[in-house]
C-alpha cells in the first residue's frame, strides 16, 4: 500500500520497498507506519526498564523483526498504538504473529525475555481516517495481554484521568523513546533504545503549523520548532513521558501515533495519543476487580485561606490523586499527584470555588472517586 504524504509518523513502514508499508503477519497485513528517534541518545542503564519491543515471530533476530514499541504498564499488559496492528483498511488484526521483548535495550543481544501475547484489545472506538489515506488516527491505542506476569520489572507509571489541557503544559520538558529509524526515510531500525527530549506544544500551535492535519483534543503534540529531534518510522506505540510526583518519576502521558510523512522537519510536530483521556478505559479493560482499590474517604479542613486535605489509607492502593474542578460534574477536571502521600496543604486565593474528590490507584487500576466535596473561600 503506497503511503500518502501524511503518514503515521511513529510507525515502521515495511515491505519489499523501504517506502511501502510492511505487512504485519503476512503479505496481506500492512503494518502501520512507525516512527523512530531522530536526534536521540541511549538512556542510562536501567533508566526505562518497562520499554518493550514488538517483533515478528517468524524472525528470530529481534532487530530484523522489529515492528513497534510499547510499554509494560501492568505485569500482564503492554500499552501500544492500535495502528501497529491494523491491516491496509484499518481493521485490527485479531491474531498477529508478534512477540513482545521485555528487558532488552539492545536488540542485538539475547537479554531479557521474548514472549508471545495471548490476546489483544484495541480501543473500541479506534478509527483510522479513510483507511490510512489521511490522518488523524482516532483513539490510537491497544492493549496486549501476556500469558504470565512479568514480575521482575516495575511497570511504567501512567497518567491519571484528566479532561482538559492542563495535565501537560506548553513547553514542558518531555521525552519519547523507541528503536525507530534515526534518519528520515531510513529503512533500518536502531539496534539500541534511544530517547529524545521533546517540548510539549499546545494544540493551537500544532494545528496552525500543520493545517493538513486535524489535531484532536484526545492527542498531544511535541517536538522542537527547529526540527532537530523527533520520533520517526518504527517508534510507533512507544511512550511520551513527563516527570510527575514528588519523586519526579517518568510518567507516560502519550503514545507515539503519527506526524508528517518526513520526520524531524522544522515547524512540524509529532502527534501522540493523550493517555489521560483513556486512563479509565485502560483500568476497566486491564484490571481485575480485586486489583482496583476501594473508593477513598477524603477530609478537607479550611483555616482562613489555608486548606488541608487528608485521605484515609486504602488497602491495596499504592498512590492517591486529588482531583479538582469548577463544576460538580467534575469536568473539566485536573489533579494533583500525591504518590503515596495521604496529606496535602496549600493556600488558595480569596473567592476560590472548587469541587474536590480523591482517587486511589494501584498502578493503572483506579478506584471510584470519593464523595465530591465543595471547597469555597470567601
Amino acid at each position: 500500500m503506497p503511503q500518502s504524504n501524511l503518514a503515521p509518523h511513529r510507525h515502521h513502514c515495511w515491505t519489499a520497498s523501504a517506502l511501502a508499508c510492511l505487512f504485519f503477519a503476512a503479505s496481506t497485513l500492512a503494518a502501520s507506519l512507525q516512527p523512530r528517534i531522530i536526534g536521540g541518545s541511549p538512556p542510562s542503564e536501567g533508566a526505562l526498564p518497562w520499554m518493550v519491543a514488538l517483533v515478528y515471530q517468524e524472525e528470530p533476530r529481534a532487530l530484523e523483526g522489529y515492528a513497534c514499541a510499547g510499554t509494560l504498564i501492568h505485569p500482564q499488559w503492554v500499552l501500544t498504538a492500535a495502528h501497529c496492528f491494523a491491516d491496509g483498511r484499518g481493521n485490527i488484526i485479531a491474531s498477529p504473529d508478534v512477540d513482545v521483548i521485555v528487558g532488552r535495550s539492545d536488540l542485538t543481544t539475547a537479554e531479557g525475555l521474548r514472549v508471545t501475547p495471548d490476546f489483544l484489545i484495541a480501543h473500541p472506538d479506534w478509527a483510522p481516517s479513510r483507511y490510512f489515506s489521511a490522518l488523524p488516527f482516532r483513539n490510537d491505542l491497544l492493549l496486549l495481554h501476556l500469558p504470565a506476569p512479568i514480575d521482575w520489572i516495575t511497570p511504567a507509571p501512567v497518567s491519571g484521568p484528566t479532561y482538559d489541557d492542563f495535565s501537560v503544559i506548553d513547553g514542558e520538558y518531555a521525552i519519547a523513546a523507541g528503536w525507530g529509524v534515526t534518519r528520515p526515510w531510513s529503512s533500518r531500525s536502531s539496534p539500541r533504545l534511544l530517547y529524545a527530549d521533546l517540548p510539549i506544544v499546545n494544540q493551537e500551535t500544532c494545528q496552525a503549523a500543520q493545517p493538513s492535519l486535524t489535531v484532536l483534543d484526545t492527542t498531544l503534540c511535541a517536538g522542537p520548532q527547529d526540527g532537530t529531534r523527533d520520533t520517526c518510522y518504527g517508534d510507533s506505540g512507544g511512550p511520551l513521558l513527563v516527570e510527575r510526583g514528588s519523586d519526579a518519576q517518568w510518567t507516560q502521558v502519550g503514545i507515539t501515533s503519527y506526524g508528517q510523512d518526513s520526520c524531524a522537519q522544522p515547524g512540524m510536530y509529532g502527534v501522540y495519543t493523550r493517555v489521560s483521556r483513556y486512563a479509565p478505559w485502560i483500568s476497566d479493560t486491564a484490571c481485575r476487580p480485586e486489583e482496583r482499590p476501594a473508593a477513598p474517604i477524603l477530609h478537607l479542613d479550611v483555616d482562613g485561606y489555608g486548606v488541608s486535605a487528608s485521605i484515609d489509607a486504602v488497602t491495596g492502593a499504592n498512590g492517591y490523586r486529588l482531583y479538582y474542578a469548577t463544576a460538580p460534574a467534575m469536568a473539566p477536571i485536573n489533579y494533583l499527584e500525591l504518590g503515596s502521600a495521604t496529606r496535602f496543604s496549600t493556600r488558595l486565593a480569596a473567592g476560590t470555588d472548587l469541587y474536590v474528590a480523591a482517587q486511589a490507584y494501584n498502578g493503572i487500576c483506579l478506584s471510584p472517586y470519593s464523595a465530591i466535596q465543595r471547597l469555597t473561600l470567601p
